[in-house]
């Protein structure tokens, strides 16, 4: 079983934002992150919808909230553990449509939600980068909750994979 966590750094417009990414916990949600950090579909994208004082939600090449592709192509399943709650600022969590459909997008809480728990995957918290998170929240928003000016992830870099053991076997 895979024991370590991932980490991956997003250079975003707004500073970087260091995330722990909890392979053991949400394997599949987590492989889906990682690879697709790894493969760049995440780079260039921006946070398109950004709602004070509850979440920013971004990681849509499209831009507009409706596109991306999990790593395999398909959605995939929701996947939760007791242990990973909306319990804060800074838990990173899968965007859906509804159950099971897992892709591409993914918010950052800037508070506890504890409404969307079992609802939406909660993959990584954001362990390095509270000056960025809070500048992201305090940017201008304008219509249909999008930033006023765009909120880029300049690019997405993984510094520790606990899945390139598996990839190489």
């Amino acid at each position: 079983a895979r024991k370590q966590p991932a980490f991956v750094r997003l250079d975003t417009s707004h500073g970087p934002l260091n995330l722990r990414v909890e392979a053991a916990m949400v394997p599949m949600t987590a492989e889906n992150f990682v690879g697709l950090c790894k493969r760049g579909a995440y780079d260039g994208t921006t946070f398109h919808r950004l709602i004070p004082g509850f979440m920013v939600q971004g990681g849509d090449p499209t831009g507009t909230g409706t596109g991306g592709s999990s790593l395999w192509g398909e959605k995939f399943p929701d996947e939760f553990d007791a242990r990973l709650r909306h319990d804060g600022r800074g838990v990173v969590s899968m965007a859906n449509a509804g159950k099971g459909t897992n892709r591409q997008q993914f918010f950052v809480c800037f508070k506890a939600t504890p409404h969307l728990d079992d609802k939406h995957s909660v993959f990584a918290r954001v362990v390095g980068g509270a000056a960025t998170l809070d500048a992201i929240e305090a940017a201008a928003v304008g219509d249909g909750d999008r930033p006023a000016t765009p909120i880029v992830i300049r690019s997405a870099t993984v510094f520790a994979d606990p899945f390139a053991d598996v990839d190489a076997e």
